[in-house]
């Protein structure tokens, strides 16, 4: 592990407890990438409905979550981000096995905020009483990990991101945080009583932005997008590296920036055309059936039924014989159902835009 990727690539994290009258869904989980922006509302959110907050890697799918997800047997899941930041296989897998889900998403994560802000307002208003909302940009890392910083010292307060062409907000702004980055978007929200927040491009914004950049960087390499534009990609890091051991900092921020812009452009490519085929759906189906065995069995659950169907759907598909893979991964699939809902009572479904089959 290289010394500037100290973070782990999926995490799970538990809310924080709130009173049991705000608590309006039981087994709720949020369902995030590591996007700065999203993570950030989102993290609030699972706080706030007393749910439990997953995160993937942005644009990046892992079976392993998925089977985590259905494992847990949700009441729902509420995806926030768009289907380039959470991949629509993992929607594919809820649905597949059930799961009721929504996504809320707009196309930036300037609009994923404001889609999660008005859900929030609808579905559940009573959570918002007392609220704070505080504006960064959406793009500002630095300004983003100071209104963190701000919501753990203040948990009524919840960040509302803005961009370039952000003019109304959904809500009204008690505070504007500001970076050398921002000052121009954020000038035009610093009115009347609202708090102005200036923060900074410390050392440890930069080393966290060389962070992101290098997360990108390897799972970049993962999906095997456009080589020229992830050797790019390595060399804008390089350089962020170079800059932040000279004690540039505000240079390294930037250059892990574009760094981490160029990485995530060869993830977007890398991900076209994956599982298109007929073979490359039952192998990823497949994938995440042997991940939810593992989780199953290692909890001691009788899972001899689906492993038996599941091995003869591999030898159906290293055979060419399609129809008969399909029909073992359904069986297997079946089983699986039976294991993991058979373990609690399935529990009816709050919220809006349910992806429920």
């Amino acid at each position: 592990m290289k010394s500037f990727l100290p973070l782990v690539l999926t995490f799970i994290i538990l809310a924080s407890a709130i009173p049991s009258s705000v608590a309006q869904a039981q087994n709720l989980i949020i369902f995030v990438s590591d996007n700065e922006a999203d993570l950030t509302i989102a993290a609030k959110v699972s706080e706030l409905l007393n749910a439990e907050l997953v995160v993937t890697p942005w644009g990046i799918y892992d079976p392993n979550l998925s089977a985590k997800i259905i494992d847990m047997d949700p009441s729902l899941v509420i995806i926030i981000g768009g289907p380039v930041a959470v991949v629509d296989r993992y929607s594919e897998d809820f649905q597949s096995f059930g799961v009721s889900y929504t996504r809320l998403y707009g196309e930036n994560r300037v609009e994923t905020a404001m889609k999660v802000i008005e859900f929030i307002k609808k579905d559940y208003p009573d959570i918002l009483r007392g609220a704070k909302f505080f504006a960064v940009y959406g793009w500002d890392l630095g300004g983003i990990l100071r209104l963190r910083e701000i919501m753990k010292e203040d948990k009524s307060v919840i960040p509302v991101f803005v961009g370039p062409n952000t003019t109304n907000l959904p809500v009204t702004i008690s505070g504007v945080i500001v970076t050398s980055n921002s000052e121009k978007i954020m000038g035009r929200f610093k009115v009347g009583n609202v708090r102005v927040i200036q923060a900074k491009i410390t050392r440890d914004v930069a080393l966290k932005a060389i962070e992101y950049a290098q997360m990108a960087i390897e799972n970049a390499k993962e999906v095997s997008g456009d080589q020229e534009l992830l050797n790019s990609a390595m060399t804008l890091f390089d350089l962020a590296k170079k800059a932040f051991s000279e004690g540039d900092y505000e240079k390294a921020y930037a250059l892990a920036f574009a760094s981490l812009a160029k990485a995530q452009k060869t993830i977007v490519l890398g991900n076209v055309g994956k599982d298109s085929t007929l073979v490359m759906k039952l192998k990823s189906q497949l994938r995440l059936m042997w991940a939810l065995v593992f989780r199953l069995e290692v909890k001691g659950q009788d899972v001899s039924q689906a492993t038996y169907y599941l091995k003869l759907a591999e030898k159906a598909l290293e055979e060419g014989k399609i129809d008969e893979a399909i029909i073992y991964l359904e069986k297997a699939k079946d089983s699986l159902k039976e294991r993991v809902k058979g373990r609690m009572k399935w529990e009816p479904v709050r919220g809006r835009g349910r992806g429920r089959p």
